[in-house]
């Protein structure tokens, strides 16, 4: 639609959509009553989404023509999906690489053992050295997460805690008190003065 308006000897002249058919040539005489003569209707599908192994935080997902419809018979566009990964309960991820914490008893840490830790495919095995502190970390080739360009899995890495308890019986007690003994780091003997206590007592 060109309208023109004239101000002196200077011509106006301004081109706009068609306020009817909105610039399509058509006018639409009888109106659908659901899409009120836009030949679209907003409705809500529920589609199934394939996630690729190895999917992280953040990745986005193209799914092609189930984005908009477009106008007049046009192709319509794609859906964009993006990726958010929930907190797991046991595994802390990494990149390709997963963390897990493993609790174990001071027993097994000194004396050494075998514990079982879970895995994405099941568990594993981990021999426990003797003598092995809290916050040692051992590590299981490629039981990790796996690589979304296909160069295999991450590893999974298993960090130990020793844990210490806190309900003993009285033979328990006693018992670790003998072990105590013999390492000679338990002391039953008074507690020393303090340096002023010396001092004022002139030793």
């Amino acid at each position: 639609m060109q309208r023109g308006q004239k101000r002196g000897y200077t011509s106006f002249v301004t081109i706009a959509n068609c306020p009817t058919c909105g610039g399509s040539g058509k006018q639409i005489t009888k109106r659908c009553s659901d899409c009120g003569g836009a030949g679209v209707t907003q409705t809500t599908s529920t589609i199934k989404v394939s996630v690729p192994k190895g999917a992280d935080e953040g990745m986005r997902l193209r799914i092609r023509g189930a984005g908009e419809a477009s106008h007049e018979g046009g192709p319509s566009g794609d859906l964009y999906i993006v990726v958010h990964i929930a907190e797991h309960p046991l595994f802390s991820r990494d990149g390709n690489d997963l963390w897990i914490d493993a609790p174990i008893a001071y027993t097994q840490a000194a004396l050494g053992s075998e514990v079982q830790v879970q895995t994405l495919d099941g568990t594993a095995l981990v021999t426990i050295p003797a003598g092995t502190q809290t916050g040692t970390v051992f590590r299981l080739k490629g039981k990790g997460m796996p690589d979304l360009r296909g160069y295999g899995n991450g590893d999974e890495f298993v960090r130990v805690t020793v844990v210490t308890p806190s309900r003993l019986t009285s033979l328990q007690k006693d018992l670790l008190r003998q072990l105590g003994d013999s390492m000679g780091d338990y002391q039953k003997s008074a507690p020393k003065k303090s340096v002023f206590r010396r001092f004022r007592d002139g030793e």
